[in-house]
């Protein structure tokens, strides 16, 4: 009877948020979504791996419960949707940003993963198109403008994924590189050596500040 106890003590209280949350956790460790297993998961909580079927029934759903989970993270609240579409845009961006700051490894490979569609990023597609045609953009805008912003947010992402937040190691390699060359040849690294590999939030913040300007001036009518 006591062993019963000890061994009900140490299982987890089961919920699709318990299992979603470590499942994430496991597919950063790993480097991808595709790496979880149902089996991988039901060890992580010791647990049977039949108590992870009776909430997923298969792999599949899984990874589209977990991409779903992160599509979800990046939707704005009520209060960003009454915003205008700068307010709608920042958001988006914010948000998908911090889910990249969270879960950084999976920044690379989730656009490597098979493309599936889950209510919350088609969600996410609506609100930016529309917040792109409430700025003032052609319908082909909308949609260059759309997948830039996605490609900004991967990128930042993939800064965040190869060097995470200490960044002290990447810049003190930067200057002992930087001192092997020759400063007349190479002037302008050895002026900026100091300042070079800023923290990702100031690039962030910088990329995004350039996106928005930049609709700006195509709805202005003077792009570039």
């Amino acid at each position: 009877m006591s062993k019963h106890r000890a061994k009900n003590k140490q299982t987890p209280d089961l919920s699709t948020d318990l299992f979603l949350t470590t499942a994430l956790q496991l597919a950063e460790e790993a480097g991808g979504i595709q790496q979880v297993s149902l089996r991988k998961l039901g060890k992580a909580l010791n647990v049977d791996p039949t108590a992870v079927y009776r909430y997923f029934p298969n792999k599949e759903a899984l990874v589209t419960a977990m991409v779903e989970r992160i599509m979800h993270t990046c939707l704005p609240d009520d209060e960003q949707m009454e915003g205008d579409w700068r307010v709608r845009l920042t958001a988006l961006a914010q948000r998908a940003h911090n889910v990249f700051s969270t879960y950084p490894a999976l920044t690379i490979h989730l656009p490597s993963s098979p493309y599936i569609r889950t209510p919350a990023g088609d969600r996410l597609i609506e609100i930016g198109y529309q917040a792109l045609r409430d700025a003032g953009l052609s319908d082909e805008n909308v949609i260059l403008f759309h997948e830039l912003l996605y490609t900004l947010m991967l990128g930042v992402g993939q800064i965040e994924a190869q060097f995470g937040e200490d960044l002290e190691d990447e810049r003190k390699a930067t200057r002992e590189h930087v001192a092997t060359l020759s400063a007349i040849d190479f002037p302008n690294l050895h002026r900026l050596v100091a300042i070079m590999v800023p923290d990702n939030d100031v690039v962030f913040q910088f990329v995004l500040e350039l996106y928005l300007n930049a609709i700006e001036s195509y709805t202005s009518g003077s792009p570039g």
